[in-house]
């Protein structure tokens, strides 16, 4: 779950020092207050292969 860089589009390429600062970033307040009470907030998403059409 992304907290900070949520509002990121997918686009966002960041170097790799900037990627990995972000992803420490995101861990190290995944397990602090309030944002780790913020887990059951989390939703996931499928979708079904699509099928061919031939």
């Amino acid at each position: 779950m992304r907290i900070f860089h949520d509002h990121f589009d997918d686009a966002w390429a960041p170097d790799p020092a900037a990627r990995a600062a972000a992803l420490e970033l995101e861990w190290a307040a995944s397990s602090r207050s309030p944002y780790r009470d913020m887990g059951h907030l989390m939703h996931t998403l499928a979708r079904w292969p699509e099928r061919s059409r031939s």
